[in-house]
């Protein structure tokens, strides 16, 4: 597991969906991380990706127990949709260390220590051309994670 990133998560955020006394769950706890949105014309300009066309707003939604970016969706009716209803995110632990998350193969903060996004999910999830893509190296291509939940409040 990735120790890069701090990965906070509130008792308050824990949810008590599992109540199985099985051995299995015994350490097992699961948390609704909260995931906030922002509408913003921000192009993510400065770390080297276009995302879209550029010409419209998007929403960026960051997970707070990272509070970094983690899902950017365009300014259309899916963008609104995505950012109605993805209020939140499961993330399991086991003996107090995050184990796994519902988005984790579909999330682009790629520092978190439970994320497991490949290169080819990566360029999906952005929308970027997969023959730009392919010309573009890793760092080029995950160069605006250092963007932060300051950043934009």
């Amino acid at each position: 597991m990735k120790e890069s990133q701090k990965f906070i998560l509130r008792e308050e955020w824990r949810d008590e969906v599992i109540d199985d006394p099985s051995p299995r769950y015994r350490d097992f706890r699961l948390y609704r991380v909260p995931v906030e949105w922002i509408l913003t014309p921000y192009k993510l300009e400065n770390h080297k990706l276009r995302f879209g066309q550029g010409k419209h707003e998007i929403f960026v939604g960051f997970c707070m127990a990272t509070e970094r970016l983690i899902k950017i969706q365009p300014q259309d009716s899916w963008g609104v949709m995505a950012a109605l209803l993805v209020r939140d995110v499961h993330v399991g632990t086991e003996n107090g260390k995050p184990t796994e998350c519902e988005e984790g193969r579909r999330c682009l903060n790629i520092d978190c220590p439970i994320n497991h996004t490949t290169k080819e999910s990566f360029v999906l999830l952005t929308g970027i051309n997969e023959k730009t893509a392919k010309k573009m190296s890793w760092e080029t291509l995950t160069s605006y994670r250092e963007l932060t939940w300051e950043q934009f409040k």
